[in-house]
């Protein structure tokens, strides 16, 4: 007699810029599912755009870090912050 399997949900990699950064992240998501993450900001940092495959996404800042959320695409993925700091003075 035959067993019947469960048909395992194909997962997708998220890849991270730097992971340590992003709490809350694992390394597979299956498709649609709701990513929520938390990015720690940096003290001197004043500007934040946040990237997925490329694409800028939305964020909310709340408590001092950064809320992302987005739903996993059918495909591996790669997350992106872009952060500058604005408090320097061009000629320095």
């Amino acid at each position: 007699m035959c067993k019947l399997f469960k048909k395992k949900e194909k997962t997708y990699t998220l890849k991270y810029d730097y992971k340590d950064a992003y709490q809350n992240g694992k390394d597979q998501y299956k498709a649609g599912d709701l990513v929520v993450l938390k990015y720690d900001v940096i003290a001197t940092d004043t500007s934040y755009s946040f990237y997925l495959n490329g694409e800028h996404i939305d964020y909310r800042y709340i408590d001092n870090a950064f809320m992302i959320s987005f739903k996993m695409p059918e495909c591996d993925s790669y997350l992106e912050c872009r952060s500058l700091n604005m408090m320097l003075r061009e000629d320095q």
